[in-house]
């Protein structure tokens, strides 16, 4: 037997039959893609909402500490900073809104 003969031997032997396509396999393949679609969605979600959160905190910090450094001289009273502070909770609350969310589940 030469080499000729024992490669097409083996291609006639090893060779993969014929056969259809399997609609099940690419079914499943295609729902994994809508699910990793969804996840990746729902993530990017989760970092813009983590993002815009920690900005509202990081300003709300901010005018806290801004206020304690820069205090005028009408804040001396204890009644004065709750106006302040309704006011910084509300500025943290709309920066902190995700305003355009669609928050109802993906639907496949």
């Amino acid at each position: 037997m030469t080499d000729d003969e024992f490669e097409e031997f083996l291609a006639d032997n090893l060779a993969p039959a014929e056969r259809p396509p399997d609609l099940a396999f690419v079914a499943m393949n295609e729902r994994l893609l809508a699910l990793d679609r969804a996840v990746a969605q729902r993530r990017r979600t989760a970092w813009r909402r983590g993002l815009s959160d920690g900005l509202a905190a990081a300003s709300l910090s901010a005018g806290l500490g801004l206020w304690t450094l820069w205090r005028p001289d009408w804040a001396h009273s204890a009644g004065a900073i709750l106006p302040l502070l309704a006011g910084l909770m509300v500025v943290a609350w709309l920066v902190g809104h995700d305003w355009g969310a669609d928050t109802a589940a993906p639907r496949p």
